[in-house]
């Protein structure tokens, strides 16, 4: 949970919006399980916990079959998860993985966060022209003064006052990824 840092001055940093994504694995499947997983989905028609029943030949033609498709429906999609943290994307970023849903996430959140120190991903197209950049940051930065006062003198929640503040601030999501996709 986010804390209101009411009555503090905020801080931005601009950051160029091509280099600025970074990942972190924070998970991943455990081979073993993974194996024993992969067999009894193979054979789970007949036997939803066989691996230990079976010699190692049969597990690897279990696996083999699971691989090709020719077992249970979504046998790979039932596997473990590669579990990643990105960070620095904006939220333009975080909304097209969510709205695609080809991976599970958990991304931070706007309407529960204070904003005044978080930073802006500037599209480096912005900086070919000096003072259009300089005009952008501006705009982001009195957003931003709007944020603190709305929050701070005017009794107004940070999941309203989010809307004074444009949308590529720098967010992170907790990205799941199965062996399937």
């Amino acid at each position: 949970m986010s804390k209101i840092l009411k009555n503090q001055e905020s801080k931005t940093t601009f950051i160029d919006d091509e280099v600025s994504v970074e990942v972190q694995l924070i998970s991943y499947p455990d081979p073993k399980m993974t194996e024993r997983m992969f067999v009894n989905m193979c054979y789970g028609h007949r036997d939803p916990n066989i691996y230990y029943k079976l010699s190692k030949n049969e597990r690897k033609e279990a696996i083999k079959t699971l691989i090709k498709g020719g077992s249970l429906p979504k046998g790979l999609e039932a596997c473990g998860k590669f579990v990643f943290l990105v960070k620095n994307i904006s939220l333009t970023i975080t909304h097209a993985f969510c709205r695609h849903r080809f991976v599970t996430i958990l991304q931070s959140s706007t309407a529960i966060s204070d904003l005044r120190n978080e930073n802006f991903l500037m599209p480096r197209a912005f900086a070919r022209n000096k003072k259009f950049y300089e005009k952008v940051k501006k705009w982001h930065l009195q957003g931003k003064e709007l944020f603190c006062e709305a929050v701070d003198s005017h009794n107004i929640s940070v999941q309203s006052a989010r809307y004074l503040i444009p949308k590529n601030n720098c967010n992170w999501m907790f990205m799941g990824f199965d062996l399937k996709s």
